[in-house]
């Protein structure tokens, strides 16, 4: 943009400032460092946020960040925050230009004030018009306060509430009505019309006065500490308390509340303090017309009625300023052991306490008839007069009594409540007691995690303490140790869904201990249990390593004695193949004996049977050692030579191995002799073989 343009929006009255794409000022003319409470210097070559910190998060920032990105034209009003804490209105309008955006500001603050003066004016015109109204139908007192109050929020005002101003100890402010955002802050602010920190708020200081009074902002006004965080809550910033009379009397205030600061001008306070006027002057009216109308019977009917009441409340006793019971109704009497109320009347505070709480009692009472506003619940035991105790629960606020201060106390027969509670905490003890002593580790899972152990299960999983373990999903005590490589937190969760599903599940797992190698077996059974009304999971794990080993050994010998079974029965088929193989081969060789000694020597066919003899012979010794295999043989010792045995086993040993299986005779030329069972030796040599064939699954040769 040209100097000769920059002379001209020097001159204007207007505002006028031009923001590059970076947010930064490249102009501004004095009426903008005018309206901002700065000066051109602290503008020009600084970004907007430098300048005014926070500006970003305004609306006047989110509509220029748009006329920057979508190059149209803009216009809007704008409430700004000068330096100085006051507050300005401006008219703004925004034109693209080459270099940025071009920002043109009309400040509009007094018209705004103009606006909002006659706004305010015409909310309490048409409060004060509507209540006039209200004035002329109402028949009824507290139909007509609720209805001033809706005025007032249907006229604009967020809140308002009326109280009523009592002579009691502490000089109360009962509220009669309240239109808005009013539950727990009327009902809980506990205001009085005292001097006391209670009797500061507007409402008190109006009715103390007999003048209104004025808050022109909540958030920074002194002696409002006990209700300023609730207004803020309901966004209430302002506020006006205006007495009014009833029968010439300061009888009350009716309280109204603004959402801006600074809301009330004078104008608009002429007119709400004739709304109190009107309410004041209403109320004298319908007062004045309902004491005129009251007749005995509704007395009566009225008497009868808190009679029916007091008596079906659960208990209700009174005690005034001496410390004796002048009131109690029948449950009340029925808790302290006595048939009728009547039986109570008289009674000191020490008949119904113990000796050693009567003291704190009396303290108690004192202070409330003093000025305290109440007991709130508490435990204490009280006294029957039989001598018996009863557990109780007390609330006691101060009342008035046959025109004396008295204490009215609430007692509750708490005596099944505490048989709960201590049948609760024995069975809780016995869990407990249960649960840290079993042999088992428990854990107890909620969100899949730990979050209670017993040290059976600190010790199993390796750790030291119980946060070893708490606060961990239990995958984290068993990172690598997983079935088929699964993640063990994805299987886990899992088994913890089935048991919440299904009420329980049992599973095995691999884990490591905490801080080592060393691995075990756990035999997992999950159940689901409620604690405090919601599912959790309760882990009982058993150590079975042992047990699991020993039934791999089990499962070893007997794939052994399987093994064994069937060679004893080969060896019984064997030896009764043998057995019968023997008789034949007697009957051949006597034959053949017998045949030998007919023939003449030197006969050819004699060679010929003494052939078939020896044959007969040698099967007989083979026969011999199917018996030792078989185990059938008798016993017959003799003088043997080692070798010879082995030698002449070589034939059946070599059918027993496999063909994958050389075997080695290593006789020695010099061995002496032994008197033994020939069939013994053989068999002996026979499982050593046989073992040892055992012993060489892949074919390795021994000797």
């Amino acid at each position: 943009m040209k100097s000769s343009t920059y002379a001209v929006l020097d001159n204007l009255l207007e505002g006028c400032q031009i923001i590059d794409p970076e947010y930064r000022y490249i102009y501004a003319n004095e009426a903008v460092a005018r309206h901002g409470q700065t000066t051109r210097e602290n503008l020009i070559g600084w970004t907007m946020m430098e300048a005014y910190p926070g500006i970003e998060t305004t609306a006047m920032f989110r509509v220029l960040r748009a006329c920057l990105k979508d190059r149209i034209s803009r216009s809007m009003e704008n409430e700004f925050e000068l330096p100085d804490g006051t507050r300005g209105w401006f008219d703004l309008r925004f034109e693209p230009v080459p270099e940025g955006v071009l920002i043109l500001s009309i400040d509009i603050t007094d018209r705004k004030k103009t606006e909002t003066s006659l706004q305010r004016t015409n909310r309490a015109l048409a409060t004060l018009s509507s209540c006039n109204q209200a004035l002329v139908r109402a028949t009824e007192e507290a139909a007509f306060v609720r209805e001033v109050c809706r005025i007032v929020v249907r006229s604009g005002y967020p809140m308002a509430w009326i109280g009523m101003a009592v002579n009691d100890e502490i000089k109360s402010v009962l509220p009669v009505a309240a239109e808005g955002p009013a539950e727990g802050y009327v009902d809980g602010g506990h205001v009085t019309w005292g001097d006391g920190p209670r009797g500061l708020g507007p409402t008190g200081r109006a009715i103390r006065s007999g003048e209104a009074v004025y808050i022109r902002n909540i958030p920074s006004a002194p002696n409002f500490d006990l209700w300023r965080d609730e207004a803020t809550v309901r966004g209430l910033a302002s506020v006006i308390s205006l007495p009014f009379r009833i029968a010439g009397e300061t009888a009350g205030a009716i309280t109204i509340y603004a959402a801006e600061p600074d809301a009330f001008d004078h104008e608009e306070k002429t007119l709400l303090a004739e709304v109190a006027l009107d309410l004041g002057a209403g109320l004298t009216s319908l007062r004045s017309r309902a004491t005129a109308e009251k007749t005995d019977a509704e007395l009566r009917e009225l008497q009868e009625h808190y009679r029916l009441l007091i008596e079906q409340l659960p208990v209700g006793v009174a005690v005034n300023s001496e410390g004796k019971i002048v009131f109690a109704n029948p449950a009340g009497a029925a808790i302290l052991g006595v048939r009728s109320p009547n039986d109570l009347m008289g009674k000191q505070i020490a008949d119904i306490i113990p000796p050693e709480g009567i003291a704190d009692a009396v303290d108690r009472i004192q202070r409330m008839l003093d000025g305290e506003t109440g007991l709130y619940p508490v435990e204490e035991t009280c006294l029957r007069l039989d001598g018996s105790r009863v557990p109780v629960e007390i609330r006691a606020v101060p009342m008035t009594y046959m025109g004396k201060p008295s204490v009215q106390v609430v007692i509750t027969d708490i005596s099944e409540r505490k048989e709960s509670e201590t049948a609760l905490a024995k069975a809780n003890t016995i869990y407990r007691t249960l649960f840290e002593s079993t042999d088992h580790a428990v854990l107890i899972i909620d969100d899949g995690k730990v979050f209670d152990c017993n040290e059976t299960a600190v010790r199993m999983f390796g750790g030291r303490l119980k946060d070893d373990l708490c606060g961990n999903h239990p995958a984290l005590f068993s990172p690598e140790c997983q079935p088929d490589g699964a993640d063990s937190t994805v299987r886990l969760n899992e088994h913890f869904a089935a048991a919440l599903a299904s009420g329980k599940e049992r599973y095995e797992w691999t884990h490591r201990k905490l801080g080592s190698n060393e691995k075990f077996i756990a035999d997992v059974l999950l159940s689901r249990m409620n604690v405090d009304g919601r599912p959790v999971l309760q882990a009982t794990v058993r150590d079975v390593t042992v047990q699991k080993h020993l039934e791999q050994e089990r499962a070893a010998l007997q794939r052994q004695l399987e093994i064994a079974q069937r060679m004893e029965a080969v060896g019984r088929l064997a030896g009764g193949i043998a057995h019968d193989f023997n008789n034949l081969l007697s009957v051949i060789i006597n034959y053949a004996e017998f045949a030998e000694e007919a023939l003449p020597e030197g006969d050819p066919i004699r060679q010929d049977v003494e052939e078939i003899r020896d044959a007969g012979v040698r099967a007989a010794a083979l026969t011999r050692q199917l018996l030792a295999f078989s185990r059938k043989q008798i016993l017959e010792p003799d003088v043997l030579d080692l070798n010879h045995v082995v030698k002449d086993l070589e034939k059946i040993l070599r059918r027993v191995l496999n063909e994958d299986i050389d075997i080695v005779f290593a006789l020695a030329p010099d061995l002496g002799t032994v008197k033994a069972d020939p069939s013994q030796i053989e068999q002996v040599i026979m499982n050593l073989v046989v073992n040892s064939k055992d012993a060489m699954p892949s074919g390795e040769s021994s000797r």
